[in-house]
């Protein structure tokens, strides 16, 4: 009787425990086919940010469309887990501070937006010289 208590106790314990965590483990083919096409996408986000927000007389909306498809497409390509984290870490900070900068644009006073600004280029710079490794 003592046995079947202990054994069922050892059972019930062994099922309640959680297994542990398994990590996928991605070929240097896929980390680099990852990171390349994150850096990819970046480019494309970063120019098409970069033209409608710096040109001259440009629609204020057209601009925080481009901000926010900027962080959807980073957002996008950073989903992809074979990516290394400074690189998914790098591309979820700069969309962040698109979104921020695209919320802003109404809400903001000149000093508050001027702060986002300077936190996207920031992160801009981030992502760039991760891109150029």
């Amino acid at each position: 009787m003592a046995n079947t208590l202990l054994s069922g106790a050892a059972l019930a314990v062994g099922l309640s425990r959680s297994p542990a965590p398994v990590t996928p483990a991605f070929s240097p083919a896929e980390r680099s086919s990852g990171q390349a096409y994150l850096c990819e996408r970046y480019r494309l986000a970063e120019l098409a940010v970069r033209i409608a927000t710096n040109t001259p007389n440009v629609d204020a909306g057209i601009a925080r469309n481009s901000l926010t498809n900027g962080a959807l497409i980073l957002e996008s390509a950073a989903a992809d887990p074979a990516i290394d984290s400074k690189y998914r870490d790098g591309a979820q900070a700069l969309a962040t501070a698109y979104q921020t900068q695209a919320a802003m644009g109404n809400t903001a006073t000149v000093d508050q937006y001027n702060v986002a600004i300077a936190d996207t280029t920031a992160k801009t710079y981030a992502m760039h010289d991760l891109c150029s490794e």
